[in-house]
């Protein structure tokens, strides 16, 4: 993992939601859930990336 990304320890979800970790800019590394149909645009990029890290083989794959 790159030292300035911005999402770690991606883990799909059985629902097609991603649980992830987004390095916040002024509170650190946070739990987020991450879902392609998000309202906020940064959550849907968020998604985008971690969907991108798990097809990569950055993540672990649905239980």
């Amino acid at each position: 993992m790159a030292e300035d990304s911005l999402i770690r320890n991606c883990t799909m979800n059985a629902d097609g939601s991603i649980d992830c970790e987004f390095r916040h800019p002024a509170i650190g590394w946070i739990p987020y859930t991450a879902r392609e149909s998000d309202p906020y645009e940064l959550g849907r990029m968020i998604f985008a990336e971690a969907l991108r890290l798990l097809q990569d083989g950055g993540g672990i794959p649905v239980p």
